[in-house]
Protein backbone atom coordinates (compact mmCIF):
# COMPACT_ATOMS: atom_id res chain seq x y z
CA UNK A 1 0.00 0.00 0.00
CA UNK A 2 1.44 3.23 -1.03
CA UNK A 3 1.44 6.41 1.23
CA UNK A 4 -0.82 9.26 0.42
CA UNK A 5 1.65 11.95 0.35
CA UNK A 6 -1.01 14.45 -0.41
CA UNK A 7 -1.04 15.01 3.52
CA UNK A 8 2.38 16.16 4.00
CA UNK A 9 1.68 19.82 2.79
CA UNK A 10 -0.59 20.26 5.88
CA UNK A 11 1.82 18.18 8.47
CA UNK A 12 5.60 18.46 9.22
CA UNK A 13 7.55 15.27 8.02
CA UNK A 14 8.83 14.21 11.83
CA UNK A 15 4.53 14.81 13.00
CA UNK A 16 3.50 12.47 9.93
CA UNK A 17 5.81 9.57 10.83
CA UNK A 18 4.73 9.89 14.15
CA UNK A 19 1.19 9.31 13.56
CA UNK A 20 2.10 6.62 10.59
CA UNK A 21 4.27 4.92 13.08
CA UNK A 22 2.95 1.34 13.03
CA UNK A 23 2.74 0.75 9.38
CA UNK A 24 5.74 2.90 9.08
CA UNK A 25 8.18 0.03 7.08
CA UNK A 26 5.22 -1.27 5.33
CA UNK A 27 3.72 2.01 3.75
CA UNK A 28 7.28 3.81 3.19
CA UNK A 29 9.08 1.28 1.64
CA UNK A 30 8.02 1.61 -1.97
CA UNK A 31 9.11 5.57 -1.35
CA UNK A 32 12.53 4.09 -1.04
CA UNK A 33 12.52 2.17 -3.57
CA UNK A 34 11.00 5.16 -5.67
CA UNK A 35 14.52 6.87 -4.39
CA UNK A 36 16.31 3.87 -5.49
CA UNK A 37 15.39 3.51 -8.93
CA UNK A 38 15.27 7.67 -9.61
CA UNK A 39 19.09 7.40 -8.56
CA UNK A 40 20.20 4.21 -10.05
CA UNK A 41 18.85 5.05 -13.61
CA UNK A 42 20.46 6.92 -16.11
CA UNK A 43 18.06 9.81 -17.34
CA UNK A 44 15.94 9.26 -20.52
CA UNK A 45 15.52 5.29 -19.26
CA UNK A 46 11.73 4.35 -20.70
CA UNK A 47 8.55 3.28 -18.42
CA UNK A 48 9.91 -0.55 -19.03
CA UNK A 49 13.56 -0.16 -18.14
CA UNK A 50 11.84 1.60 -14.70
CA UNK A 51 9.34 -1.00 -13.93
CA UNK A 52 11.66 -3.93 -14.49
CA UNK A 53 13.86 -2.43 -12.28
CA UNK A 54 11.40 -1.56 -10.18
CA UNK A 55 10.50 -5.35 -9.82
CA UNK A 56 13.85 -6.56 -9.31
CA UNK A 57 14.30 -4.05 -6.28
CA UNK A 58 11.12 -5.20 -4.52
CA UNK A 59 11.90 -8.68 -5.03
CA UNK A 60 15.20 -9.01 -3.57
CA UNK A 61 15.49 -6.12 -1.11
CA UNK A 62 13.23 -6.06 2.40
CA UNK A 63 13.07 -3.38 4.86
CA UNK A 64 13.99 -5.03 8.27
CA UNK A 65 15.32 -3.34 11.93
CA UNK A 66 15.30 0.15 9.94
CA UNK A 67 17.96 -1.24 7.14
CA UNK A 68 17.24 -2.57 3.79
CA UNK A 69 18.27 -5.76 3.25
CA UNK A 70 19.29 -7.10 -0.46
CA UNK A 71 19.45 -10.75 -0.61
CA UNK A 72 20.29 -12.62 -3.92
CA UNK A 73 19.34 -17.25 -3.33
CA UNK A 74 18.44 -16.21 0.33
CA UNK A 75 21.69 -14.70 1.12
CA UNK A 76 22.02 -11.37 1.92
CA UNK A 77 24.60 -9.22 -0.52
CA UNK A 78 23.99 -5.77 0.43
CA UNK A 79 22.74 -4.10 4.44
CA UNK A 80 21.86 -0.66 3.45
CA UNK A 81 20.70 1.64 6.33
CA UNK A 82 18.83 4.76 5.86
CA UNK A 83 20.86 6.97 6.27
CA UNK A 84 23.42 5.76 3.67
CA UNK A 85 20.47 5.10 1.17
CA UNK A 86 19.11 8.75 1.35
CA UNK A 87 23.38 9.66 0.83
CA UNK A 88 23.31 7.48 -2.49
CA UNK A 89 20.40 8.44 -3.50
CA UNK A 90 20.88 12.15 -3.79
CA UNK A 91 24.43 11.94 -4.40
CA UNK A 92 23.71 10.01 -7.98
CA UNK A 93 20.16 11.67 -8.70
CA UNK A 94 20.10 13.14 -12.19
CA UNK A 95 16.92 14.51 -11.47
CA UNK A 96 14.14 12.74 -8.65
CA UNK A 97 10.92 12.66 -8.98
CA UNK A 98 9.00 15.66 -7.55
CA UNK A 99 6.96 14.01 -4.73
CA UNK A 100 6.48 16.11 -1.23
CA UNK A 101 8.48 13.15 0.28
CA UNK A 102 11.46 13.50 -2.39
CA UNK A 103 11.61 17.35 -1.72
CA UNK A 104 12.26 16.80 1.79
CA UNK A 105 14.65 14.75 1.79
CA UNK A 106 16.31 16.95 -1.04
CA UNK A 107 16.28 19.54 0.89
CA UNK A 108 17.15 18.12 4.16
CA UNK A 109 19.59 15.34 3.28
CA UNK A 110 22.95 17.37 3.71
CA UNK A 111 22.32 18.11 7.23
CA UNK A 112 21.40 14.40 8.32
CA UNK A 113 22.61 12.73 10.94
CA UNK A 114 22.15 8.95 11.84
CA UNK A 115 20.88 10.29 14.86
CA UNK A 116 17.79 12.26 12.69
CA UNK A 117 17.03 9.25 11.15
CA UNK A 118 16.84 7.28 14.23
CA UNK A 119 14.17 10.00 15.36
CA UNK A 120 12.67 9.71 12.38
CA UNK A 121 12.50 5.93 12.51
CA UNK A 122 11.73 5.86 16.18
CA UNK A 123 14.50 3.32 16.74
CA UNK A 124 16.81 5.39 18.94
CA UNK A 125 16.95 3.33 22.14
CA UNK A 126 15.81 5.13 25.32
CA UNK A 127 13.45 7.27 23.74
CA UNK A 128 10.44 8.14 25.68
CA UNK A 129 7.42 9.03 24.17
CA UNK A 130 7.47 12.55 25.34
CA UNK A 131 10.47 13.21 23.71
CA UNK A 132 8.87 12.48 19.96
CA UNK A 133 6.63 15.79 19.65
CA UNK A 134 7.89 18.03 16.96
CA UNK A 135 5.59 20.34 17.33
CA UNK A 136 5.88 21.75 20.84
CA UNK A 137 7.36 25.18 20.19
CA UNK A 138 5.51 26.82 22.75
CA UNK A 139 7.75 26.81 25.88
CA UNK A 140 10.32 29.74 25.08
CA UNK A 141 14.08 28.95 25.88
CA UNK A 142 16.50 30.42 28.44
CA UNK A 143 17.27 34.36 27.50
CA UNK A 144 20.64 33.91 25.75
CA UNK A 145 21.93 36.82 22.99
CA UNK A 146 21.75 36.56 19.65
CA UNK A 147 23.59 39.26 18.62
CA UNK A 148 27.23 38.33 19.07
CA UNK A 149 29.22 35.58 20.18
CA UNK A 150 29.61 31.72 18.79
CA UNK A 151 25.38 32.04 17.50
CA UNK A 152 26.10 34.20 15.70
CA UNK A 153 29.63 32.49 14.01
CA UNK A 154 31.78 35.88 14.60
CA UNK A 155 35.45 35.02 14.22
CA UNK A 156 36.65 36.29 17.38
CA UNK A 157 38.74 39.37 16.92
CA UNK A 158 37.65 40.05 12.83
CA UNK A 159 35.38 43.27 13.95
CA UNK A 160 33.02 44.54 17.37
CA UNK A 161 30.41 47.20 17.51
CA UNK A 162 32.72 49.10 20.20
CA UNK A 163 35.48 48.83 16.89
CA UNK A 164 32.74 50.08 14.33
CA UNK A 165 31.42 52.77 16.66
CA UNK A 166 34.83 53.48 16.62
CA UNK A 167 35.43 53.58 13.11
CA UNK A 168 32.21 56.08 12.71
CA UNK A 169 33.03 58.48 14.76
CA UNK A 170 36.52 58.78 12.66
CA UNK A 171 34.57 58.63 9.43
CA UNK A 172 32.02 61.86 10.96
CA UNK A 173 35.26 64.28 10.33
CA UNK A 174 35.69 63.21 6.83
CA UNK A 175 34.92 66.35 4.99
CA UNK A 176 34.63 65.06 1.66
CA UNK A 177 31.36 63.25 3.13
CA UNK A 178 29.93 65.78 4.89
CA UNK A 179 27.25 66.51 2.48
CA UNK A 180 26.12 63.40 1.69
CA UNK A 181 23.46 61.02 2.63
CA UNK A 182 25.94 58.85 3.50
CA UNK A 183 27.62 61.08 6.19
CA UNK A 184 23.81 61.47 7.06
CA UNK A 185 23.49 57.89 7.62
CA UNK A 186 26.68 57.54 10.17
CA UNK A 187 26.01 60.19 12.16
CA UNK A 188 22.36 58.40 12.91
CA UNK A 189 24.04 55.25 13.32
CA UNK A 190 26.72 55.98 15.42
CA UNK A 191 24.12 57.39 18.15
CA UNK A 192 22.32 54.03 17.49
CA UNK A 193 24.84 52.02 18.00
CA UNK A 194 26.09 53.32 21.01
CA UNK A 195 23.05 52.59 23.25
CA UNK A 196 21.86 49.54 20.92
CA UNK A 197 22.52 45.92 22.78
CA UNK A 198 22.86 42.38 21.80
CA UNK A 199 19.10 40.79 21.12
CA UNK A 200 18.03 38.26 22.83
CA UNK A 201 15.01 36.00 23.01
CA UNK A 202 13.11 38.36 24.91
CA UNK A 203 12.74 40.40 21.78
CA UNK A 204 12.97 37.63 19.13
CA UNK A 205 12.35 34.30 18.51
CA UNK A 206 15.44 31.66 17.62
CA UNK A 207 13.82 28.79 15.54
CA UNK A 208 14.33 25.72 13.14
CA UNK A 209 12.48 26.34 9.52
CA UNK A 210 10.12 23.90 10.38
CA UNK A 211 9.49 25.26 13.88
CA UNK A 212 9.15 29.05 12.19
CA UNK A 213 6.64 26.82 9.40
CA UNK A 214 4.33 26.19 12.09
CA UNK A 215 4.56 29.34 14.31
CA UNK A 216 3.76 31.33 11.15
CA UNK A 217 0.46 29.05 10.36
CA UNK A 218 -0.90 29.68 13.73
CA UNK A 219 -4.08 32.34 14.13
CA UNK A 220 -1.96 34.18 16.56
CA UNK A 221 1.32 34.28 16.85
CA UNK A 222 3.89 35.63 19.00
CA UNK A 223 4.65 38.83 16.47
CA UNK A 224 8.17 38.69 17.16
CA UNK A 225 10.81 38.55 14.82
CA UNK A 226 11.81 35.08 13.93
CA UNK A 227 15.27 34.26 13.21
CA UNK A 228 16.76 30.96 11.90
CA UNK A 229 20.42 30.09 12.22
CA UNK A 230 22.68 28.62 9.58
CA UNK A 231 19.58 26.45 8.13
CA UNK A 232 21.88 26.14 4.66
CA UNK A 233 20.27 22.83 4.04
CA UNK A 234 16.60 24.03 4.38
CA UNK A 235 16.96 26.74 2.70
CA UNK A 236 19.54 26.23 -0.19
CA UNK A 237 22.56 29.31 -0.85
CA UNK A 238 21.56 29.95 -3.89
CA UNK A 239 23.77 32.61 -5.35
CA UNK A 240 26.88 34.26 -4.83
CA UNK A 241 28.32 37.69 -5.62
CA UNK A 242 30.40 36.75 -8.54
CA UNK A 243 27.05 35.14 -9.65
CA UNK A 244 25.68 37.67 -9.49
CA UNK A 245 27.51 39.96 -11.50
CA UNK A 246 27.76 37.67 -14.25
CA UNK A 247 23.88 37.53 -14.18
CA UNK A 248 24.12 41.56 -14.32
CA UNK A 249 26.11 41.30 -17.74
CA UNK A 250 22.97 40.51 -19.44
CA UNK A 251 21.27 43.94 -18.87
CA UNK A 252 21.89 47.46 -19.91
CA UNK A 253 20.64 50.06 -16.48
CA UNK A 254 20.92 48.99 -12.97
CA UNK A 255 19.09 50.59 -10.24
CA UNK A 256 21.66 52.00 -7.77
CA UNK A 257 21.15 53.56 -4.46
CA UNK A 258 24.34 56.15 -4.45
CA UNK A 259 24.89 57.12 -0.95
CA UNK A 260 27.23 59.71 -2.11
CA UNK A 261 24.66 61.91 -3.59
CA UNK A 262 24.16 65.21 -1.68
CA UNK A 263 20.78 65.14 1.07
CA UNK A 264 18.28 67.35 -0.99
CA UNK A 265 18.20 64.68 -3.66
CA UNK A 266 17.17 61.60 -4.29
CA UNK A 267 19.92 58.09 -3.90
CA UNK A 268 18.25 56.24 -6.66
CA UNK A 269 20.04 56.61 -9.89
CA UNK A 270 20.48 54.11 -13.03
CA UNK A 271 23.77 53.42 -13.81
CA UNK A 272 25.37 51.63 -16.89
CA UNK A 273 25.98 47.53 -15.80
CA UNK A 274 29.56 47.31 -17.09
CA UNK A 275 30.13 50.28 -14.58
CA UNK A 276 28.31 49.01 -11.32
CA UNK A 277 30.51 45.53 -12.09
CA UNK A 278 33.58 47.16 -12.62
CA UNK A 279 32.74 48.87 -9.02
CA UNK A 280 32.44 46.01 -7.36
CA UNK A 281 35.08 44.10 -8.80
CA UNK A 282 37.57 46.73 -8.28
CA UNK A 283 38.17 46.06 -4.79
CA UNK A 284 37.04 44.04 -2.11
CA UNK A 285 37.00 46.61 0.31
CA UNK A 286 36.09 50.38 0.12
CA UNK A 287 38.16 53.58 1.23
CA UNK A 288 36.59 55.54 3.82
CA UNK A 289 36.48 58.61 1.54
CA UNK A 290 34.19 56.68 -0.85
CA UNK A 291 30.70 56.38 -0.15
CA UNK A 292 29.09 53.09 -1.23
CA UNK A 293 26.37 51.99 -3.39
CA UNK A 294 23.65 49.39 -3.15
CA UNK A 295 21.84 47.89 -6.23
CA UNK A 296 18.37 47.80 -5.76
CA UNK A 297 15.50 45.25 -6.54
CA UNK A 298 17.73 42.52 -8.67
CA UNK A 299 16.02 40.00 -10.42
CA UNK A 300 15.28 36.89 -8.61
CA UNK A 301 14.24 34.43 -10.81
CA UNK A 302 15.13 30.99 -8.68
CA UNK A 303 11.80 29.42 -7.73
CA UNK A 304 13.40 27.57 -4.64
CA UNK A 305 14.35 30.85 -3.39
CA UNK A 306 11.47 31.56 -1.31
CA UNK A 307 11.92 29.69 2.30
CA UNK A 308 9.73 26.26 2.97
CA UNK A 309 7.86 28.71 5.58
CA UNK A 310 7.05 31.30 3.87
CA UNK A 311 5.34 28.44 1.25
CA UNK A 312 2.03 28.01 3.39
CA UNK A 313 -0.87 29.06 1.56
CA UNK A 314 -1.97 31.44 4.62
CA UNK A 315 1.15 33.31 3.54
CA UNK A 316 0.03 32.95 -0.45
CA UNK A 317 -2.73 35.74 -0.29
CA UNK A 318 -0.15 38.44 -2.16
CA UNK A 319 0.28 35.57 -4.67
CA UNK A 320 -3.20 34.84 -5.34
CA UNK A 321 -4.35 38.56 -5.32
CA UNK A 322 -1.01 40.02 -7.98
CA UNK A 323 -2.53 38.47 -10.54
CA UNK A 324 -5.54 40.92 -10.66
CA UNK A 325 -3.20 43.89 -10.24
CA UNK A 326 -3.39 44.66 -13.66
CA UNK A 327 -7.02 43.76 -14.76
CA UNK A 328 -8.44 46.28 -12.10
CA UNK A 329 -6.40 48.87 -13.18
CA UNK A 330 -4.12 50.02 -15.99
CA UNK A 331 -1.13 49.50 -14.12
CA UNK A 332 0.58 46.16 -14.65
CA UNK A 333 1.25 44.05 -12.00
CA UNK A 334 5.30 43.99 -12.10
CA UNK A 335 5.43 46.15 -9.08
CA UNK A 336 3.99 43.12 -7.22
CA UNK A 337 6.35 40.46 -8.72
CA UNK A 338 9.35 41.88 -7.76
CA UNK A 339 8.11 42.42 -4.20
CA UNK A 340 7.86 38.82 -3.54
CA UNK A 341 11.33 38.26 -3.94
CA UNK A 342 13.81 40.00 -5.24
CA UNK A 343 17.90 40.28 -3.99
CA UNK A 344 20.30 42.80 -3.26
CA UNK A 345 23.90 43.65 -3.63
CA UNK A 346 25.85 46.21 -1.27
CA UNK A 347 29.07 48.06 -0.24
CA UNK A 348 30.54 47.81 2.75
CA UNK A 349 29.44 50.64 4.29
CA UNK A 350 25.88 50.92 3.19
CA UNK A 351 22.98 50.82 5.15
CA UNK A 352 19.09 52.43 5.75
CA UNK A 353 18.03 54.20 8.71
CA UNK A 354 15.19 53.96 10.94
CA UNK A 355 11.96 52.90 9.16
CA UNK A 356 9.15 49.82 8.82
CA UNK A 357 8.76 48.02 5.48
CA UNK A 358 6.11 48.99 3.48
CA UNK A 359 2.27 48.32 3.00
CA UNK A 360 2.28 45.98 6.10
CA UNK A 361 3.87 43.24 4.90
CA UNK A 362 6.05 40.13 6.67
CA UNK A 363 9.31 40.45 5.48
CA UNK A 364 12.06 37.48 5.40
CA UNK A 365 15.74 38.11 4.62
CA UNK A 366 18.11 35.78 3.87
CA UNK A 367 22.64 36.42 3.92
CA UNK A 368 24.01 34.76 0.67
CA UNK A 369 27.17 36.14 1.15
CA UNK A 370 28.63 38.66 3.36
CA UNK A 371 26.96 39.57 6.75
CA UNK A 372 24.21 41.80 7.82
CA UNK A 373 23.97 43.96 11.39
CA UNK A 374 20.20 44.12 11.37
CA UNK A 375 19.17 46.89 14.21
CA UNK A 376 15.22 46.43 16.04
CA UNK A 377 13.55 48.84 17.99
CA UNK A 378 11.02 48.04 20.68
CA UNK A 379 8.51 50.55 21.22
CA UNK A 380 6.03 52.17 23.74
CA UNK A 381 3.09 54.08 22.45
CA UNK A 382 5.02 57.42 23.40
CA UNK A 383 7.96 56.10 21.22
CA UNK A 384 5.31 55.03 18.57
CA UNK A 385 4.28 58.46 17.89
CA UNK A 386 8.42 60.27 18.07
CA UNK A 387 8.90 57.69 15.38
CA UNK A 388 5.50 58.87 13.38
CA UNK A 389 7.15 62.29 13.80
CA UNK A 390 10.44 62.04 13.02
CA UNK A 391 10.47 59.18 10.50
CA UNK A 392 14.02 57.70 9.93
CA UNK A 393 16.10 60.32 12.34
CA UNK A 394 14.13 58.42 15.35
CA UNK A 395 16.97 58.06 18.03
CA UNK A 396 14.12 57.14 20.67
CA UNK A 397 12.82 53.69 22.04
CA UNK A 398 15.09 50.53 23.18
CA UNK A 399 17.25 49.30 20.39
CA UNK A 400 18.80 46.00 19.86
CA UNK A 401 20.86 44.34 17.32
CA UNK A 402 21.41 41.01 15.52
CA UNK A 403 24.36 40.20 13.53
CA UNK A 404 23.27 37.84 10.50
CA UNK A 405 25.60 35.70 8.91
CA UNK A 406 25.24 33.27 5.17
CA UNK A 407 22.75 31.24 5.73
CA UNK A 408 20.66 32.86 8.07
CA UNK A 409 16.69 33.69 7.83
CA UNK A 410 15.72 36.85 9.21
CA UNK A 411 11.46 36.98 9.93
CA UNK A 412 10.05 40.90 10.65
CA UNK A 413 6.41 40.56 11.15
CA UNK A 414 4.37 44.12 9.69
CA UNK A 415 4.96 47.07 11.72
CA UNK A 416 8.85 46.06 13.48
CA UNK A 417 10.80 49.59 13.10
CA UNK A 418 14.15 48.64 12.15
CA UNK A 419 17.36 49.86 10.34
CA UNK A 420 19.85 47.96 8.42
CA UNK A 421 24.50 48.35 8.04
CA UNK A 422 26.20 46.38 6.04
CA UNK A 423 29.64 45.92 7.36
CA UNK A 424 31.45 44.05 4.22
CA UNK A 425 30.49 44.10 0.68
CA UNK A 426 27.12 41.20 1.17
CA UNK A 427 24.54 39.74 -1.36
CA UNK A 428 21.24 39.00 0.22
CA UNK A 429 17.82 37.42 -1.06
CA UNK A 430 14.44 38.46 0.43
CA UNK A 431 10.54 38.91 -0.07
CA UNK A 432 7.27 40.03 1.10
CA UNK A 433 3.97 38.82 1.78
CA UNK A 434 1.02 39.39 3.50
CA UNK A 435 -0.76 36.90 6.17
CA UNK A 436 -3.66 35.80 6.49
CA UNK A 437 -4.00 35.78 10.06
CA UNK A 438 -2.87 39.04 10.40
CA UNK A 439 -4.60 41.33 7.55
CA UNK A 440 -5.70 43.34 10.58
CA UNK A 441 -2.36 44.66 11.98
CA UNK A 442 -1.14 45.12 8.13
CA UNK A 443 -3.78 46.95 7.13
CA UNK A 444 -3.10 49.13 10.61
CA UNK A 445 0.15 49.90 9.63
CA UNK A 446 -0.57 50.94 5.83
CA UNK A 447 -3.37 53.90 7.33
CA UNK A 448 -0.20 54.95 9.30
CA UNK A 449 1.84 55.28 6.01
CA UNK A 450 -1.35 56.95 4.33
CA UNK A 451 -1.03 59.51 7.20
CA UNK A 452 3.06 59.90 7.64
CA UNK A 453 4.60 59.09 4.55
CA UNK A 454 7.59 59.18 6.57
CA UNK A 455 7.57 55.76 8.38
CA UNK A 456 8.71 54.07 5.45
CA UNK A 457 11.57 54.67 2.60
CA UNK A 458 9.47 52.59 0.00
CA UNK A 459 7.26 54.14 -2.49
CA UNK A 460 4.04 53.57 -2.12
CA UNK A 461 2.85 50.53 -5.26
CA UNK A 462 0.44 52.02 -7.55
CA UNK A 463 -2.13 49.00 -7.44
CA UNK A 464 -2.37 49.52 -3.47
CA UNK A 465 -6.02 51.01 -3.37
CA UNK A 466 -7.00 48.16 -5.71
CA UNK A 467 -5.22 45.29 -3.89
CA UNK A 468 -6.83 46.19 -0.71
CA UNK A 469 -10.42 46.79 -1.93
CA UNK A 470 -9.85 43.34 -3.03
CA UNK A 471 -8.37 41.79 0.14
CA UNK A 472 -11.61 43.74 1.66
CA UNK A 473 -14.01 42.14 -0.32
CA UNK A 474 -12.50 38.85 0.01
CA UNK A 475 -12.13 39.14 4.31
CA UNK A 476 -15.82 39.88 4.06
CA UNK A 477 -16.99 36.47 2.67
CA UNK A 478 -13.86 34.57 4.41
CA UNK A 479 -14.90 32.23 7.27
CA UNK A 480 -12.98 34.12 10.37
CA UNK A 481 -10.52 30.86 11.35
CA UNK A 482 -9.38 31.70 8.07
CA UNK A 483 -8.33 35.20 8.94
CA UNK A 484 -7.20 35.32 12.36
CA UNK A 485 -10.89 35.52 14.02
CA UNK A 486 -13.47 37.90 14.30
CA UNK A 487 -10.83 40.50 15.83
CA UNK A 488 -8.66 41.04 12.65
CA UNK A 489 -11.66 41.39 10.21
CA UNK A 490 -12.91 44.15 12.18
CA UNK A 491 -9.58 45.70 13.33
CA UNK A 492 -9.20 45.35 9.04
CA UNK A 493 -12.66 47.48 8.19
CA UNK A 494 -12.07 49.69 10.45
CA UNK A 495 -8.54 51.06 9.56
CA UNK A 496 -9.48 50.47 5.58
CA UNK A 497 -12.30 52.86 6.08
CA UNK A 498 -9.56 55.24 7.97
CA UNK A 499 -6.90 54.67 5.05
CA UNK A 500 -9.84 55.19 2.24
CA UNK A 501 -10.58 58.67 3.60
CA UNK A 502 -6.89 60.00 4.01
CA UNK A 503 -6.53 58.49 0.38
CA UNK A 504 -9.53 60.65 -0.47
CA UNK A 505 -8.79 63.58 0.99
CA UNK A 506 -5.39 63.41 -0.58
CA UNK A 507 -6.81 63.54 -3.87
CA UNK A 508 -9.23 66.46 -3.04
CA UNK A 509 -5.80 68.10 -1.65
CA UNK A 510 -4.40 67.93 -4.82
CA UNK A 511 -6.81 68.85 -7.50
CA UNK A 512 -7.71 72.04 -5.17
CA UNK A 513 -3.74 72.82 -5.05
CA UNK A 514 -3.75 72.36 -9.42
CA UNK A 515 -7.05 74.58 -9.66
CA UNK A 516 -5.61 77.45 -7.84
CA UNK A 517 -2.25 77.05 -9.59
CA UNK A 518 -4.62 77.34 -12.85
CA UNK A 519 -6.17 80.14 -11.43
CA UNK A 520 -3.34 81.57 -10.52
CA UNK A 521 -1.85 81.80 -14.19
CA UNK A 522 -4.62 83.30 -15.27
CA UNK A 523 -4.68 86.29 -12.95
Amino acid sequence: MRVDMTDLHRKKFDSYLESSRPRFSEDTYLEYVDLLVDSKLPQGSNLRTMQNRKRDIERNYTWEGGCLIFRRRRKVVRRCEFYDIIKEAFDRSGGLKETLFARHIRDNYKNITKKDVYKWLDLLPGRGASQSNPEDITEEPAQEPYGTGEESGTPSGEWSIQKLIDDFENYRWTKSLQSSRYYELIFWLHAILKKSKPADSSHLRCLTMDQATIELGEPRGSNKPILIRGDISATGLLKDIEGCLKDLEYTNKVDVQDLARRKDVTSAVSWPAHKVISRFKAAADRPPSQAPINILDLDCMDDDAVPRCFRSPKLKLLSRLKCHAGRLTQNSAKPWVKTEKWRLLGEGGSGTMAHWDHCGFFTWIRVEEGRKLWLICVLNDEDLEGFIRDGMYFTGGEWYYILLNPGDTLIMPPGWVHAVYTPVRTLCTGGNAWSQKCMGDSMRYIAHETEHIKVTNDDPIPDMPAMLERVSKWMKNAQPIDCGGEEQIQAFQEHYEVCSFFRIGRIIFLRVTRLLMVLNRNI
